[in-house]
């Protein structure tokens, strides 16, 4: 089968991040993160899933994603808590490692 013109081939390694009003957390967090994924030589992405946050979550995570480096992805859902969160965040990567 085919692939779509443009389509990328799915990241190895994803790092799910929950979080609800962690703004301030994720601005260092994002940056810890990517450091340490980007010496592994394959293809990461950081998946923050944004459970209901009223802070400026969203916008620090678009400046992240906004900056060189492996993809960070903005994942929204109402506040359903942590678990909640964790499986959206499974559901929304192909990749076959998750941590």
């Amino acid at each position: 089968m085919s692939r779509p013109a443009g389509a990328t081939d799915p990241a190895a390694l994803a790092v799910i991040i929950p979080a609800r009003d962690e703004a301030e957390g994720l601005r260092r967090l994002i940056p810890e993160v990517r450091a340490a994924v980007d010496g592994l030589r394959r293809r990461c992405e950081v998946i923050v899933v944004d459970d209901g946050s009223r802070d400026a979550t969203a916008v620090v995570v678009a400046e992240a994603a906004a900056c060189p480096g492996p993809a960070v992805r903005l994942v929204r859902t109402p506040p359903r808590g942590q678990s909640a969160a964790m499986a959206a965040g499974l559901a929304a990567t192909a990749a076959p490692l998750v941590a």
